[in-house]
């Protein structure tokens, strides 16, 4: 055990170094993630503002794309909410790059998280301070602060991927201001990742005078994070402003972020080549490319691979509970031809496994044999197996979807491939969050689903999805959680011989052992493709770090600037 402590503290000096070689200048463009834009890098190429000199105090234009119906990190529309505050208002201990896997820390001290034994870790938090807004007036950020939060999102039933908090986290205590102990029930890999207490949805710190105060939450924001909530139009246009006691000296270097409602995604083009707004984002690359040729050198086009993955998920009921007639279905599957479709273009996308390509550390090679055979489209084999498999032809299965023209288009070509190897399908698109989310995924009702999961940091979750401790479906006592109802011993046992592994190296061939295990067992969700994001970025919106997953999103509300001559007030 002696040998994870070790690499725990190389990982720290690791990231001291690659730190100090970032801090000069940001590489790489991005458009900020919880914008709804595009991200990645310029044109695929990274560029620097490294000899520019920033400008402070510069407000970053963007477009919200729909109203929020209540700001508060709980409850049913959480995961909206917490995609903008979780990352503009909210603090957290740490988080994990999604290229190095390596801690960062961040409310935490940097030389302040002691790893005591496998099942204990001891924090101590830096000097930071609240939003000055009542009932907080500013006060310093205790550590007695953190157990109510998390509780609190450990106890809410619409939170997904909690896993940790609710399963693992055995207690928190706060022996004093500013010192942190968490004890686990058992070794777990994921307890420093967006699975356990490094994420943006589940591991904010808010102050104890809000936290249970529902009404407040509803309406207004307070933590300590880079940006402090400062007016909105009953969750419209938000307005934000730089924190004036922000734990980091000389940070943020924007003095504000404004959101305008914008729900069109033409219309905000239209105001981005106005120059009202400073980001955009685009459907494909040729919207890309049209707005490239009438802005030219004012405009920087970024595109990256989305960590995000469409996936068709099958209920395991009679006819899908036979390995057979889910290895047809996924042969009757042509990803090619679904990204031409979709995307317009054929690197508008990239095929997924069972971890998304995005994550590279731990992302099977495409190269691989049972990749190849996950790839495979066959439609005169599938067919062949669903008759082996005395599958039911004469019978209609319903494909839900949340509703949206892109999903829409996504299941008119599933419907169609699946057609020719002779599987009847009805489309029947539903409202994302009033039945799609909380009855169709959730609760398990359907024969077949199609959706985009959320663009995960690491593969717990990705794994987690074919477990018996699955994020979503309801609770068996004696099989335990999934809401697809498939529970496989060898795939339990490798996703869990994952999740005990602390060491990085070992722990990323256990995770792609088990992406193997699942592969061969044909599991019920089929990963389908990562879109290509193409988004933009006005010339004058600076310091843009790229290809490091959200936490590119936190370093960007910190670091970027608007270069105020290239912009005018």
């Amino acid at each position: 055990m002696a040998r994870v402590y070790e690499t725990f503290r190389k990982q720290r000096v690791n990231r001291r170094r690659f730190l100090g070689a970032t801090a000069m200048g940001a590489a790489g463009a991005a458009v900020i993630a919880c914008t709804g834009g595009g991200g990645g890098g310029e044109n695929g190429a990274p560029f620097s503002d490294a000899n520019e000199t920033p400008t402070p105090g510069g407000t970053l234009r963007l477009r919200q794309t729909t109203p929020y119906p209540s700001l508060s990190p709980f409850g049913p529309t959480s995961l909206l909410s917490s995609g903008v505050f979780g990352f503009i208002s909210y603090d957290h201990l740490w988080y994990i790059p999604i290229d190095t896997g390596e801690i960062v820390p961040f409310l935490a001290e940097d030389d302040g998280i002691e790893m005591v034994d496998p099942l204990q870790v001891n924090i101590t938090i830096r000097e930071a301070y609240y939003h000055d807004k009542p009932p907080v007036d500013g006060r310093q950020v205790l550590t007695t602060d953190i157990p109510p939060s998390w509780n609190r999102f450990r106890d809410d039933p619409f939170g997904l991927g909690r896993q940790w908090l609710r399963d693992i986290m055995e207690s928190l205590d706060t022996p004093d201001d500013r010192t942190l102990i968490i004890k686990q029930n058992r070794p777990y890999a994921w307890m420093f990742g967006t699975a356990g207490a490094g994420s943006a949805f589940s591991s904010s710190v808010l102050p104890v005078e809000i936290v249970e105060d529902d009404d407040f939450l509803a309406r207004d924001v307070i933590g300590s994070g880079p940006h402090m909530l400062t007016s909105h139009r009953n969750g419209i246009d938000l307005r934000f402003q730089a924190h004036p006691r922000w734990r980091v000296d000389g940070e943020p270097l924007l003095g504000g972020i404004d959101y305008s409602l914008i729900t069109e995604a033409t219309a905000a083009q239209a105001q981005f080549r106005a120059g009202n707004l400073d980001t955009t984002g685009f459907s494909n690359k040729l919207e890309a490319d049209d707005m490239k040729d009438q802005l030219g050198d004012e405009v920087i086009i970024t595109s990256e691979l989305s960590r995000s993955y469409t996936v068709l998920m099958l209920k395991i009921t009679p006819p899908f509970d036979d390995e057979r007639v889910r290895h047809g279905i996924n042969l009757a599957v042509n990803r090619q031809d679904l990204i031409q479709a979709v995307e317009l273009n054929p690197d508008g996308g990239r095929l997924t496994g069972i971890v998304p390509p995005a994550q590279e550390l731990y992302a099977l090679d495409e190269d691989e044999e049972v990749m190849q055979d996950y790839f495979r489209h066959d439609t005169a084999a599938a067919r062949a197996l669903l008759e082996e498999a005395d599958f039911p032809f004469d019978r209609q299965f319903t494909l839900k979807f949340p509703s949206g023209e892109e999903m829409a288009k996504r299941a008119q070509v599933l419907k169609e491939q699946l057609g020719r190897a002779g599987v009847n399908i009805r489309l029947e698109d539903q409202d994302l969050f009033t039945v799609w989310l909380p009855r169709t995924l959730n609760q398990g009702d359907f024969d077949m689903t199609l959706f985009t999961h959320l663009p995960y940091e690491d593969p717990s979750l990705p794994l987690a999805f074919y477990s018996n401790n699955s994020p979503i479906g309801p609770i068996d006592e004696n099989l335990g959680r999934n809401n697809m109802g498939f529970f496989d011993d060898d795939v339990i046992a490798a996703t869990e011989a994952a999740a005990l592994e602390l060491e990085l190296e070992p722990r990323i061939e256990k995770v792609k052992e088990a992406q193997r295990v699942i592969i061969r067992k044909w599991g019920p969700m089929l990963n389908l493709y990562s879109s290509v994001n193409f988004g933009a970025r006005r010339h004058w919106y600076k310091g843009i770090t790229s290809g490091r997953g959200s936490f590119g999103t936190f370093m960007n509300l910190r670091r970027s600037w608007i270069d105020s001559g290239l912009r005018g007030s």
